[in-house]
């Protein structure tokens, strides 16, 4: 692996380039046919309002602000409100315990609440690839200069987080062996303030984030993005007995984000 000279940018070659996706794991109709429900009986147990929880500040949850601000939760019969709750840890907590309904979430958090035994669902994931830029303080300009340096996520166990886990590893470094301390800052504009005052010396940002950043003067070491490394992201998570007691509404909600995303892209 080659690395350019001080205060360059390591730039993987080129690989394919994923299209942000929605892959629908749960239809409607397999979730009729699996538990044998009667739709009638169902819409009486619908919620009159669903909250939706989102974690993150970025161009990730704009197919879920855009169903919200043109109105497709309304029009597929979906009525929403859109929360924000600061961390994805938190969120979970609060979906397992009935406080939202949805949660609109990295999925690390959920493989995590899930293999503790949560009855948690991925229904559709909106990307899954790794979509940040690694940056810097300056005078950092080798993987080998992030030794003994504070590394800054958004929480431990969350989306980015993992996406720090993994840009260490594609630069031949490991948290424990090279004394590399992931420190919970907050999220993304949080992070890029801690950048600033020197709180942190490395973090994983998205892209808007990470070229102010870099127009501050802070390197991007490695464009994540561009490597093609795999990641569970941002989906809608729900509880497995919600989406019993409520498909039609399941139903409902992913039509709605998918026509918020097809406007984005479209």
């Amino acid at each position: 692996m080659a690395f350019r000279s001080a205060g360059q940018l390591i730039r993987p070659g080129k690989g394919r380039r994923e299209d942000s996706m929605v892959y629908v794991i749960a239809l409607v109709f397999a979730l009729m046919m699996v538990l044998g429900h009667d739709l009638q009986s169902l819409a009486a147990s619908a919620p009159s309002k669903i909250v939706i929880a989102h974690a993150a500040m970025n161009a990730r949850v704009l197919p879920l602000w855009v169903a919200k601000e043109q109105g497709f939760f309304a029009k597929y019969g979906a009525p929403s409100e859109v929360i924000f709750i600061r961390q994805a840890p938190t969120l979970v907590a609060a979906l397992t315990s009935g406080d939202i309904q949805i949660g609109y979430t990295g999925g690390t958090a959920v493989l995590g609440a899930a293999a503790g035994g949560a009855d948690l669902k991925i229904l559709a994931a909106f990307t899954n690839r790794v979509t940040y830029d690694l940056v810097v303080r300056p005078g950092i300009k080798t993987p080998e200069d992030l030794r003994g340096k504070k590394f800054g996520v958004q929480s431990i166990g969350g989306t980015v987080w993992m996406g720090a886990i993994l840009g260490l590893e594609y630069l031949g470094l490991d948290p424990n062996r090279d004394n590399v301390q992931l420190i919970a800052a907050g999220e993304q504009s949080v992070l890029a303030q801690a950048m600033m005052v020197g709180t942190i010396d490395a973090t994983v940002l998205d892209g808007v984030a990470s070229r102010y950043l870099q127009q501050k003067g802070f390197p991007i070491l490695v464009e994540l993005g561009k490597l093609n490394l795999p990641i569970s992201s941002v989906g809608i998570v729900a509880r497995g007995s919600f989406i019993q007691k409520n498909p039609q509404t399941i139903e409902n909600l992913l039509k709605a984000l998918l026509e918020g995303e097809a406007f984005l892209v479209g």
